[in-house]
């Protein structure tokens, strides 16, 4: 797995296991790997939403 990726001419750090600051998500960097994003936000279920 990469460690390091550029992107538009800057190297990044890639993020993995434990480091998660100051570098850049795997899917994000095109890489085959880690988190994925969210496709929607997940509606809290303590809190019901106000009626429209």
């Amino acid at each position: 797995m990469a460690a390091k990726v550029r992107v538009e001419g800057k190297v990044y750090d890639v993020c993995r296991g434990e480091a998660t600051d100051g570098c850049i998500n795997p899917r994000e960097a095109g890489l085959n790997f880690g988190n994925r994003p969210l496709d929607h936000y997940p509606e809290d279920k303590g809190q019901e939403m106000p009626a429209s």
